[in-house]
């Protein structure tokens, strides 16, 4: 998953993130308000740091960063540069695999974790 932070209409208002979640295969959007604290660190501001929009939590919501950037638009214009940071994200992401062992103890491409029967190193 790869994570980066824009620059939103209303910094003072708001946080902006955007990037690529492999398991979702998806671009997401995540905006939230600043999380305001006094000098002892108590949340001032019942709403404070609560997420505002959340979008690309569902397999193949947001499949173009073009969609993602009108997506956005209300919160944050999207970075000329930053199209090709997220596209190179999911191409790197969807690249990215991992040698497993397979119940036979052969070794197979997967996407995931590393998977090892237990007992074995």
């Amino acid at each position: 998953m790869s994570r980066h932070a824009i620059t939103p209409r209303e910094p003072e208002k708001y946080l902006c993130w955007v990037g690529y979640d492999r398991g979702a295969d998806s671009y997401f959007i995540y905006v939230s308000r600043h999380m305001k604290t006094d000098e002892r660190q108590k949340i001032i501001g019942e709403n404070d740091g609560h997420c505002v929009y959340h979008a690309g939590t569902t397999p193949g919501e947001i499949d173009s960063v073009e969609t993602l950037a009108t997506m956005l638009a209300p919160y944050a214009d999207l970075p000329a540069k930053m199209f090709q940071t997220l596209r190179d994200d999911r191409l790197r992401e969807s690249a990215s695999s991992v040698k497993a062992v397979a119940p036979a103890n052969k070794e197979v491409e997967a996407r995931g974790r590393n998977y090892v029967r237990q007992g074995e190193s």
